[in-house]
Formats: structure tokens, sequence, C-alpha cells
């Protein structure tokens, strides 16, 4: 498993976890792994940003989700 896969994986586990739907949760998981392509320098916590990244586009697909960052 490469690292974009992994990243689209969790990011849907998480997701779907806290209440998206599954297609909301594939959009959001395909723009956290489109980020992590592009942006090469994303900060301490890699994944801690592309999940907050991927919850807010889920927010802005799905009216009735509320993204909470899940704590590490």
């Amino acid at each position: 498993m490469n690292p974009v896969e992994f990243i689209k994986k969790q990011v849907i586990n998480e997701l779907v976890k806290q209440g998206a739907s599954p297609g909301t949760a594939q959009n959001a998981a395909d723009y956290a792994a489109q980020q992590y392509r592009t942006t090469s320098a994303i900060g301490k916590d890699p994944f801690a940003e592309l999940i907050r990244l991927a919850g807010a586009m889920a927010m802005k697909h799905q009216v009735d989700f509320r993204f909470v960052m899940p704590r590490r």
C-alpha cells in the first residue's frame, strides 16, 4: 500500500465513523490525497492537516455533517 492509498483509506474510515456518507468521504479523501501529492511541506503532522482539510471538504458537501478533529 502506497502513502496515497493509506491516506485515502484512513480519511474515509474517520469520516464515515463520524457520520459522513461514503460518497462524501470518498470525495474528501480524494481531495486530501490531491493535497498530499501537490503540497511539499504540510507541517509537523501531515496526517492531521490532511484529515482537517478532508473534514472541511466533507462539511461543504454534506450539510448535516459536522467534523470533529480526532484526538491523538
